[in-house]
């Protein structure tokens, strides 16, 4: 009965280990998911992500141009396209896109597609500081043209007068016009993702005769090494022994001299 019993433990163990073994492989194969990020109400954060993909060389200046194709048809929000380097084949790719959080997951399962990912980076830089700064400079400006446009309305103006303040104005909208972009683009860095996607092909596993070959070249520089350690050592005795012989046959003589008179 007990033999019985334990037949069938291990009859079971060998069903599942395999079950086990393919499931694991199929979540390793899986490429991994990334979502975009959306700063929180009332935050200013700036995503960006680094994603690193590993790809046959063949395939990899087609996948980019796939990448970039999908980032310029992207249906769940504005992307666009700022760097795409080709290296050609076995170089590597790099695409760098900015796109809405809710495209970010479809654009990276479209980069990955044939590959893996094998590293994702994420980051956030805190603009808060950034745009407190614009708005108070905004605001400031605003203040100052209000200022100038009630003052062009007076009619007691000379033309020297008018001269100034058409300048002043001119010199104040200017600003106001870089500050407008200026915002415009924190607010385009708060409200969307930096992505930068990176294809490489996968260093090929070394064979058992390249790793022989590898251990021949080890083994002929630890022999040189080994040479090189035995000859300082030898310059370094050497001075010794040649001043320990002569002193070696001076205490002989004394000791047989002294010796025969005993």
């Amino acid at each position: 009965m007990r033999g019985i019993v334990v037949t069938g433990l291990a009859c079971a163990l060998l069903v599942l280990v395999p079950g086990c073994k393919k499931s694991a492989t199929a979540v390793d194969s899986a490429p991994a998911a990334v979502a975009g990020e959306v700063s929180r109400e009332g935050g200013f954060l700036a995503y960006a992500h680094e994603i690193d993909i590993d790809l046959p060389g063949a395939a990899i200046d087609a996948r980019a141009e796939a990448t970039r194709q999908a980032c310029e048809q992207q249906h769940d929000g504005a992307c666009s396209v700022l760097e795409l380097v080709t290296r050609g084949a076995g170089g590597g790719s790099k695409l760098v896109v900015r796109l809405a959080p809710a495209g970010v997951e479809a654009l990276v399962a479209e980069a990955a597609r044939g590959g893996s990912v094998t590293s994702r980076t994420t980051r956030a830089e805190d603009l808060a500081e950034a745009v407190a700064d614009t708005t108070r400079q905004q605001a400031m400006l605003e203040a100052q043209h209000a200022k100038l446009m009630e003052i062009g309305a007076r009619r007691d103006l000379g033309v020297s007068d008018l001269m100034t303040l058409s300048a002043e104005l001119a010199s104040v909208e200017s600003k106001l016009a870089d500050t407008g972009r200026e915002a415009a683009t924190q607010r385009r860095r708060i409200e969307t993702n930096l992505i930068t996607f990176e294809w490489r092909a996968p260093y090929p596993s070394p064979s058992r005769l390249s790793r022989l070959g590898g251990a021949f070249g080890d083994f002929g520089d630890t022999f040189v090494d080994g040479i090189e350690a035995a000859l300082e050592w030898l310059g370094l005795a050497l001075p010794s022994l040649l001043l320990a012989f002569p002193l070696a046959l001076l205490w002989r003589w004394g000791w047989r001299r002294a010796t025969r008179r005993a």
